[in-house]
């Protein structure tokens, strides 16, 4: 599954939108914006980042947390100079 996608549902999980359907025993995003959730949450749990509980609560791991706030790459650096290959000139 894409990171940008775990990621999504790693905040949804912090801002509490997600919980357990008891009739289907399914996990929901209470806003809608996350369809059909269960299968990244399954896999942040085979990753360590969440514990899913019996009773359809999530536990947030310090593992999760460390991933969701880890230093990202710097996106491609600019060209700091008009002569440089590659920059607009």
């Amino acid at each position: 599954m894409k990171t940008e996608t775990l990621e999504r549902l790693y905040d949804a999980i912090t801002a509490g939108r997600i919980s357990r359907d008891n009739a289907t025993y399914g996990y929901v995003d209470s806003d809608g914006l996350i369809r059909n959730p269960d299968l990244a949450l399954y896999e942040l749990e085979d990753k360590g980042y969440v514990r899913l509980h019996l009773d359809g609560g999530i536990e947030q791991l310090p593992k999760g947390e460390a991933w969701r706030n880890r230093p990202r790459k710097p996106g491609p650096a600019a060209a700091q100079f008009s002569d440089q290959p590659g920059a607009a000139a």
